[in-house]
C-alpha cells in the first residue's frame, strides 16, 4: 500500500507541476497580448508600459493594472481577451 501512495504522490507532485507550467505559459502569452492592445488603448510603446497584476482566478491572471506615458488604466480577462475595465485612461498617476 505504501508503494501505491508513493506513486501516486510523486504523480500528483508531477501533474501540479505540469498545471502550473501551463499557468505560467498562458500567463506569459496573456501579458503579451495585453502589451500590444495597451499600447494601442493608451498610445504608448510598449517598452514603457508597467503591468502590475491585480488579480488571479486558479493561478490565471484575471485582471491586471498597466501604466504608462502617464495613463493608466485596468483590464480584466474575459475569455482570452483583455478587456479595458476602466473608463479614464487619463487618469494622472501619483508621485
Amino acid at each position: 500500500m505504501g508503494q501505491v501512495r508513493s506513486r501516486f504522490c510523486i504523480l500528483l507532485v508531477f501533474l501540479g507541476v505540469h498545471v502550473s507550467a501551463c499557468a505560467s505559459t498562458y500567463n506569459a502569452e496573456r501579458k503579451e497580448d495585453l502589451k500590444r492592445r495597451a499600447e494601442f488603448d493608451f498610445h504608448c510603446p510598449t517598452t514603457q508600459l508597467e503591468m502590475i497584476p491585480l488579480s488571479y482566478e486558479s493561478n490565471i491572471v484575471a485582471s491586471m493594472g498597466v501604466r504608462g506615458c502617464q495613463k493608466q488604466g485596468v483590464y480584466v480577462l474575459r475569455a482570452g481577451t483583455w478587456i479595458l475595465n476602466t473608463d479614464d485612461r487619463s487618469m494622472p498617476i501619483a508621485q
